[in-house]
């Protein structure tokens, strides 16, 4: 087991930064799109994690959170991320897709009050090719924009409880992560009376060698056998984020073939910095069972979860410094609200496996989100709005805690106007939670073995 998971960490880890993440105009602005979309479970309640922990669940988007698995039951979380865009301005329309590894976490809580957690995840990511023509004089000129690339973050985590006692549970936690790779914006130019490819190219990278930290905690308070809240925080601190500008131009016979290009300017491995932009995410989570109702001489345990959350993303702090000259962004402030509701007809499954069929064992998701954007088009804010559905299905195989779920999310963004960049979308996540069986519990001393 403890093998098959690091050949899988490895694997995984070869490849990721090879990987199609986004075909999205929305992607051209800074560094790329900042990566908030959830994994397939919390995705599928509209994008609400922050509060969202139990023993089944590996959140690592709230690091307070890793103390809260079974002991002896570390979970790894695999996901995967599909999305089939349809692009629409004016009288063109566009449709494209992408596929990703979402992220590989793996969490091992230790002792009685420690959690930790390790692995990768996306930062940001970019994608996009946009087409514009201009013209000049007697002429045209056609201009090409596309963008490429993404931010990853390998990442430690740990968490550890504070507060404990009968009907109450405090935590606080931490991920230290360390933000690599590029993302380039590049332009292109020719003359079109011409009827030739020839023009310039300029190619614009920002390329990430820095470490990132944010903060998270939980409270977790019983009220009674029925009822429970908890409420979560995240926030990430503003920081300066180490990172190394690459610009270049290009006098080329055919902008279409990079073998064509001329080097006219070269200005690589400026060192110098990023001001990221400090957000923070509170979350609401109200629980609710029933429990043992007969039924058909069956015994029900049934939950009930409703999760509400609220993130805010101050832009207007986000800034480049490079050679010594700092470039501002006419970027704003950005909020999100998301809501979702879990349904779980048996929460004893395991216990249940044989009183039980597969619909009753299932867990039931759905939810919604709204989110603005940090920046406008046509003095008109882009904001976007989801539905998200989903499911997940308990894998009772020597009764382990591993799972497989799958969200789908349909939505929009844009500013909603005729003449505007609208975007309509579905999305899909598929993840799975491997977890040992309840025979085979890590770090637990035997007397014989």
């Amino acid at each position: 087991m403890h093998r098959s998971i690091l050949s899988v960490f490895l694997l995984l880890a070869c490849s990721v930064s090879a990987q199609l993440t986004t075909h999205s105009p929305f992607s051209s602005y800074g560094y790329g799109e900042r990566y908030t979309s959830g994994d397939a479970i919390s995705g599928a309640m509209g994008q609400s994690s922050v509060a969202f922990f139990d023993s089944t669940y590996l959140n690592y988007r709230n690091p307070a959170s890793y103390n809260s698995l079974s002991k002896g039951q570390p979970l790894f979380s695999l996901g995967l991320e599909g999305r089939v865009s349809s692009y629409t301005q004016g009288t063109n329309s566009v449709t494209n897709g992408f596929g990703m590894v979402d992220h590989f976490v793996l969490a091992i809580p230790m002792r009685n009050h420690f959690g930790l957690a390790f692995g990768l995840r996306p930062f940001s990511r970019r994608g996009y090719e946009i087409h514009d023509q201009v013209s000049v004089g007697t002429d045209s000129v056609h201009y090409i924009y596309d963008g490429n690339g993404g931010v990853n973050e390998a990442f430690l985590g740990l968490s550890s409880t504070v507060l404990k006692f009968k009907g109450t549970h405090l935590s606080v936690g931490a991920n230290l992560g360390y933000l690599f790779g590029s993302s380039t914006n590049q332009r292109k130019s020719y003359l079109v009376q011409f009827n030739s490819f020839s023009g310039g190219v300029e190619k614009t990278s920002y390329r990430f060698k820095s470490f990132h930290y944010e903060l998270g905690a939980y409270l977790h308070q019983t009220i009674n056998k029925v009822h429970s809240f908890k409420i979560g925080a995240t926030m990430e601190p503003m920081q300066k984020a180490k990172g190394y500008l690459d610009r270049q131009l290009f006098a080329a016979g055919n902008v279409t073939n990079p073998n064509t290009y001329s080097l006219l300017y070269d200005t690589t491995n400026v060192e110098g910095s990023l001001n990221l932009s400090p957000a923070y995410s509170v979350g609401f989570s109200y629980l609710i069972r029933k429990d043992a109702l007969d039924n058909s001489n069956r015994s029900r345990n049934s939950e009930w979860q409703i999760h509400f959350n609220y993130s805010s993303n101050d832009w207007t702090k986000f800034s480049s410094t490079f050679n010594d000259v700092t470039e501002e962004f006419n970027y704003v402030k950005t909020t999100k609200i998301s809501g979702g509701i879990q349904f779980t007809p048996e929460i004893k499954f395991i216990e249940n496996a044989v009183t039980t069929n597969f619909i009753e064992r299932m867990r039931y998701r759905v939810g919604f989100y709204t989110s603005t954007l940090p920046y406008y088009e046509n003095s008109s804010r882009i904001s976007e709005f989801g539905t998200t559905f989903g499911i997940g299905l308990p894998i009772l195989a020597q009764q382990a805690l591993s799972s497989i779920n799958l969200s789908v999310t349909i939505g929009k963004r844009g500013n909603g106007l005729e003449d505007g960049l609208n975007e309509s979308f579905v999305g899909m996540n598929f993840g799975v939670i491997i977890s040992p069986s309840f025979y085979d519990r890590w770090f637990r001393k035997r007397k014989l073995d």
